[in-house]
């Protein structure tokens, strides 16, 4: 039985080494597929009232303009937009679920990853300029 350390590097080690040309045109078929639906989603989500109050609550969390929040045009720091941006793709459970484990994977996952380059980009926007 492998631990959980070893499942983790392979997990990353799998992430690190692969490329958009190793992948089938099935698998790459079904990406677009989820990233779309969890884009239109989350901007769906950033109507429920809720929102707001996390946005207010987040605002204690630290100052930052790195990322934006889906829906607004508001910016804040890059872990800001992550954790509201998942929560407004997951928070009418209307995100797509891998059935077998019964996990939405793509809220996290995506938003996180969008914020990531959010704050990327406006770092290199911003050391060019």
């Amino acid at each position: 039985m492998n631990s959980p350390n070893d499942i983790a590097h392979r997990l990353v080690e799998r992430a690190v080494t692969t490329r958009f040309s190793t992948l089938s045109p099935k698998a790459v078929a079904c990406a677009k597929t989820f990233i779309l639906d969890s884009l239109g989603v989350g901007l769906s989500g950033s109507r429920v009232p809720l929102v707001k109050d996390l946005e207010a609550v987040a605002q204690e969390w630290g100052a930052g303009d790195a990322a934006r929040i889906w829906g607004s045009a508001q910016r804040v720091p890059a872990s800001t937009a992550a954790f509201i941006n998942s929560y407004q793709i997951h928070n009418q459970e209307w995100d797509c679920v891998h059935e077998p484990a019964l996990v939405h994977p793509m809220a996290v996952i995506l938003g996180t990853l969008v914020a990531w380059c959010d704050a990327r980009d406006r770092k290199s926007t911003r050391l060019n300029s």
